[in-house]
């Protein structure tokens, strides 16, 4: 999806960091190899996008982000073209804004968050760094996300709710209250 995404935004792609990875390409870009490389050119000349996925409890795209900000190197910034923005939403570095997203006036976004495919964010919600939000979820008024939170796919976040710090949303969730912080809320589903 990054690689698309950033091909349709012009943005020149020089290769792609692998660990684990034996192929030579990734969605034709050229594997061209672990993080390390990337110390091999200046940092004044490079941005670096975060491709690591996010789930609860798995801290790797957190590890890399904060790796690469000591050694000094920015984070793109990327947001999909088809993402609909108000203008005064504030959008922290190297955060994604994925395709179909809508961000409604008065929102600001943390430091390398991700606000992932389809999710709408409404009015004034402040959403804090390094928080995944999941493809489709929705964000009702004046909601706050603390930071390094996670909310599932296809949850919803009624108005004026506190997510707070490292809590954790269960996938198609629907919260009424606010969540503590490191809490993990999830929706159970039953079969009738």
């Amino acid at each position: 999806m990054l690689i698309n995404t950033l091909r349709e935004c012009g943005v020149q792609i020089i290769g792609v960091t692998d660990i684990t990875s034996q192929a030579i390409t990734s969605n034709g870009v050229k594997i061209i190899g672990n993080d390390e490389v990337i110390f091999q050119y200046p940092k004044d000349e490079i941005r670096i996008v975060n491709g690591i996925g996010s789930l609860p409890g798995d801290n790797r795209r957190l590890a890399v982000s904060q790796k690469m900000d000591r050694k000094g190197y920015e984070f793109l910034t990327v947001i999909d073209p088809t993402a609909r923005i108000a203008k005064d939403v504030q959008i922290g570095q190297g955060s994604q804004i994925m395709a179909g997203v809508v961000l409604q006036t008065g929102i600001v976004i943390g430091k390398g968050t991700v606000v992932n495919t389809g999710s709408i964010v409404d009015h004034d919600c402040n959403i804090g760094i390094d928080s995944w939000i999941s493809p489709g979820v929705t964000l009702c008024g004046r909601v706050t996300v603390g930071e390094h939170a996670y909310i599932g796919a296809g949850s919803t976040v009624i108005q004026d709710i506190h997510v707070a710090d490292n809590a954790t949303v269960g996938a198609g969730s629907t919260i009424l209250r606010d969540v503590e912080c490191a809490e993990t809320v999830i929706q159970k589903s039953y079969d009738r």
